[in-house]
């Protein structure tokens, strides 16, 4: 078993086995201590740091100056600023929390997939229709922000070589080389970017919660984090999700909190709202009023997302998979040895190719 050890602000598991307990980062090495020992697994995210907050007193604070709040702390912070853009809620907020408040931005990157030739996969439709015609105009307005749009297909690649002992469990249950390949993207960047600090900023995530026994619950889910590095020095840094502003987070939930408790009715017959035994209802995070009310940078215009078919293969290295390369190989073993090691017990509907089920941080009641 290769023991994985990256920066815990991002993360971490504790496998239970009775009186003793194993800490680690990845996510399938825990599952194994634990089924090994019938124990179970609890995840961890920044719990000193949120659990600081009473989430049930309300923040007074803006939201918006929230957001201003945390592009000046990351402005102050790094020496190199690069805000990762796609066009859709999360990261369009951010980008015009820096435009509006006059705040820096060195550079803006958004991606591409020179393998890829399916001229409908979703990184081709999303540039298409969301991606380009959002920034276009922006970028026009600011000619001093350098925009880069990076080729992901080498990079997703060389994912498969260069972790090939340890992947399994560095992947943590998805075995879609472009999550991994996340943390190098800082080396694909122009040189002046890699002196000094660096902050790669990504919109890590919309606020999470489920109502049960009459009370609003917020977690955060680890299958959420499509964005975590596997190595230290990635640069990677979350605008949302940051112990260095928590009160982000908790006001977003409130904000959340106070839109579904504005319409009872709503709350128990929105069909994407999922009632599950143990959770309560799940809310619908991706619900389109409730964003324009978290995001009001964003209350203009349509919104679009793309959420993988498959969380345990993702949706952007398809062309992968329908290859005939060894790399399509490499992941046909390492999805055997997926379904050898790794108990059912732990997928959605115990299928495999469902995913890992999520495990949830500790309740933070608002």
């Amino acid at each position: 078993m290769a023991i994985v050890s990256f920066e815990e602000r991002f993360g971490y598991y504790v496998a239970h086995n009775g009186t003793h307990e194993y800490r680690t980062c990845s996510k399938l090495e825990a599952l194994q201590v634990a089924q090994r020992n019938n124990g179970w697994v609890s995840w961890h995210y920044n719990d000193e740091a949120y659990g600081s907050y009473d989430w049930s007193k309300p923040i007074q604070q803006d939201i918006v100056d929230l957001y201003r709040q945390r592009a000046e702390q990351l402005r102050n912070k790094f020496d190199h600023v690069v805000l990762m853009y796609s066009g859709g809620y999360d990261s369009h907020n951010v980008l015009e929390s820096f435009l509006k408040n006059n705040i820096k931005v060195d550079a803006i990157v958004s991606f591409y997939n020179s393998l890829d030739h399916n001229p409908d996969s979703d990184i081709v439709v999303e540039w298409q229709l969301q991606t380009w015609p959002r920034l276009k105009p922006i970028l026009e307005a600011h000619p001093e922000i350098e925009f880069i749009r990076m080729d992901m297909a080498q990079n997703s690649l060389s994912m498969l070589d260069i972790h090939r002992d340890d992947y399994y469990y560095i992947a943590d249950g998805s075995l879609a080389p472009n999550f991994v390949g996340i943390s190098y993207l800082h080396q694909l960047l122009p040189h002046k970017f890699r002196t000094g600090s660096l902050a790669m900023v990504y919109g890590v995530d919309k606020p999470r919660l489920r109502y049960k026994n009459n009370q609003f619950i917020f977690n955060f889910y680890d299958q959420g984090f499509r964005v975590k590095p596997v190595t230290t020095g990635s640069g990677i840094e979350y605008f949302y999700w940051s112990s260095d502003l928590p009160a982000l987070a908790v006001k977003q939930a409130q904000i959340a909190k106070n839109f579904w408790s504005g319409d009872p009715n709503l709350l128990h017959t929105h069909s994407r709202n999922k009632r599950n035994a143990d959770l309560g209802i799940v809310l619908d995070y991706d619900y389109v009023p409730l964003q324009k009310m978290i995001y009001p940078h964003c209350s203009q215009g349509t919104f679009l997302t793309w959420r993988p078919a498959s969380p345990t293969f993702g949706q952007r290295d398809i062309w992968i998979y329908k290859s005939n390369t060894d790399h399509k190989a490499k992941i046909a073993d390492m999805y055997k040895s997926f379904k050898k090691n790794i108990d059912r017990r732990w997928f959605n509907q115990g299928k495999h190719a469902k995913g890992l089920i999520s495990n949830i941080s500790r309740d933070y009641i608002l």
